[in-house]
């Protein structure tokens, strides 16, 4: 069966990074108290107080373990207070995904787990990159205007260098040692063919991503393995370009995608092919999957913001 005979689906995201909005997170709470559940089902789930850290902004300067769960409970309380707003049709078919950690809440709203259950293993994922990360110490950086294709030669030629993430926009991320990727920043810097390319160091802590987390997998793995999760409900395609259909197949997954990289473009091409999306949705405190779909697709699909619908700019 050709794409066009497919009746067109809706890809609904979770990001794995961006910008918090503790102003929006407030009025969230404000004009749809049903998160408020959300933010009581946390607290008895980790037994400590969430509130501030769902306020807070997101910081290179928090744990890797602050960072994961407030993204986590921002898409989670945005999913639940969408889903009892209607935001989103549910009479079409649904494709879920998510870039990085956003992949917990995904799974979590397609069906994979409940959300406590989402809540403790992405709690032990901040936990364990955290202890990763003082063993093999790094960072991340964004180099925006240059082909991942030509990342991956580039970064073979720096020690400790990682091509990890393909984003839309022709964006790149690199991750592994500062020395190395100071050493390539300096030389995509002072290079006439890649003058144009833009870089920024990622407000993350860690070397997300590449080889650096190798020794956060054997704790996540064990931490997966005692979860009770089940085949989703719906459609759910991992960062890898590639569904995934059944609870055995997510867990390996999630423990797989702590040392490979994020390919968000080419997994968003994948359900635009695969699954005729013609609907993107971002489920994110903030608007980063809506900005990346929008620079890969131009105006060939149709775009909503959940924060937009749920939160619109006041008068």
């Amino acid at each position: 069966m050709s794409t066009t005979e497919i009746e067109p689906s809706i890809a609904i995201g979770f990001p794995g990074q961006g910008a918090s909005n503790p102003e929006k997170m407030r009025r969230l709470i404000t004009e749809h108290p049903i998160v408020i559940d959300v933010l009581e089902e946390a607290e008895a789930t980790l037994e400590e107080p969430v509130l501030r850290l769902f306020l807070q902004e997101a910081s290179s300067t928090a744990t890797s373990r602050e960072n994961q769960i407030r993204l986590y409970l921002g898409s989670s309380a945005l999913w639940r207070a969408a889903e009892h707003e209607g935001v989103i049709p549910d009479d079409r078919r649904r494709v879920f995904f998510g870039a990085s950690a956003g992949e917990y809440a995904a799974l979590m709203a397609a069906g994979a787990y409940d959300f406590s259950t989402g809540l403790e293993q992405i709690e032990l994922r901040g936990e364990e990159m955290q202890k990763a990360s003082i063993i093999n110490p790094g960072a991340m950086l964004v180099a925006t205007g240059l082909p991942f294709e030509e990342a991956e030669k580039l970064a073979g030629t720096f020690d400790g260098v990682y091509a990890v993430n393909d984003n839309p926009g022709m964006q790149t991320v690199f991750s592994g040692s500062e020395v190395g990727l100071a050493e390539i920043a300096a030389y995509l810097g002072s290079s006439e063919t890649w003058s144009h390319v833009r870089l920024d160091w990622a407000a993350i802590s860690e070397a997300a991503h590449s080889i650096h987390m190798a020794p956060a997998v054997a704790g996540v793995q064990a931490g997966l393995k005692k979860a009770k999760f089940k085949r989703p409900t719906y459609d759910f395609v991992g960062n890898r370009a590639k569904a995934v259909k059944s609870a055995s197949a997510a867990k390996n997954h999630l423990a797989a995608q702590l040392t490979r990289g994020v390919l968000l473009r080419q997994s968003a091409q994948y359900m635009k092919d695969e699954y005729n999306v013609d609907t993107f949705v971002d489920v994110g405190p903030g608007k980063v999957l809506y900005a990346q779909m929008r620079h890969q697709f131009r105006k060939t699909v149709q775009l909503i913001s959940v924060m937009d619908e749920l939160l619109p700019e006041k008068e």
